[in-house]
């Protein structure tokens, strides 16, 4: 049998790199009628920010990472090699998608919120729970809106270092809303101290999901309590 890290690991690579210049360099970004009724101001702040959401995704570190995380999964044995590539593959199929489509179905943007939380637990010893509640999924979203929000749980609450740590996303519907809200156990923060809107991430999230969906993003965090963010979008154009 040929070592993966002769062959295999190199060939993954030039397939991942094309992958992604393709991205880069041939994506679609045609005006939608509803970016047209919009300030240019606007539109060009919302392309920037949807671009920036597949961008963080395939930027050298992520990949470089991940094929470190790939090389180090195959050489504990294949199942697990391939389990990882699997998920890798996952995630860039998910910035494809957010530099082509505006908005999808919900259940989707679940799918790739699995895949990123299994990416990630990959990486740790213990192991961070995410628990999915949702009892209505038929609306949209702009693809990967959510997962500054997991990924966010994931680096900075230290869910590894409080008992039973884990992050919870619902999402209900009452009379006039979806409301979607994604909670960690973690060690929180002080909402006088730290201004989130210095938070790149966070601000193109709030922007996309609003731009999109008429959505209002609110963060609320409690220093050893955790961290929640509400999100509500009213039921309209995508909400029905």
């Amino acid at each position: 049998m040929v070592a993966w890290g002769c062959y295999d690991f190199p060939s993954i690579l030039l397939t991942i790199i094309g992958i992604v210049l393709d991205v880069v360099y041939f994506s679609d970004l045609k005006r939608t009628d509803a970016a047209a009724i919009i300030s240019e101001q606007d539109e060009a702040r919302y392309l920037e920010a949807k671009q920036e959401a597949m961008v963080r995704q395939v930027q050298p570190h992520f990949l470089f990472n991940s094929l470190t995380l790939l090389q180090n999964q195959y050489h504990k044995s294949m199942r697990e090699g391939d389990g990882a590539l699997t998920l890798v593959s996952e995630s860039l199929a998910s910035s494809i998608a957010a530099s082509q489509k505006p908005l999808v179905p919900f259940e989707d943007e679940l799918a790739t919120l699995r895949a990123y939380a299994a990416l990630m637990n990959l990486r740790n010893d213990t192991k961070i729970p995410l628990v999915i509640d949702s009892t209505f999924s038929g609306f949209q979203v702009p693809p990967l809106s959510l997962q500054t929000f997991i990924e966010n749980a994931f680096k900075y609450a230290k869910l590894t270092e409080v008992p039973n740590g884990q992050i919870t996303l619902t999402c209900h519907r009452d009379l006039s809303r979806v409301l979607i809200k994604i909670s960690d156990n973690g060690v929180g923060f002080d909402l006088k101290t730290v201004d989130v809107k210095v938070h790149t991430g966070i601000e193109n999230a709030k922007f996309r999901l609003s731009y999109t969906l008429g959505a209002t993003v609110n963060i609320e965090s409690e220093v050893n309590r955790g961290t929640d963010v509400i999100i509500s979008v009213p039921l309209g154009l995508y909400g029905k």
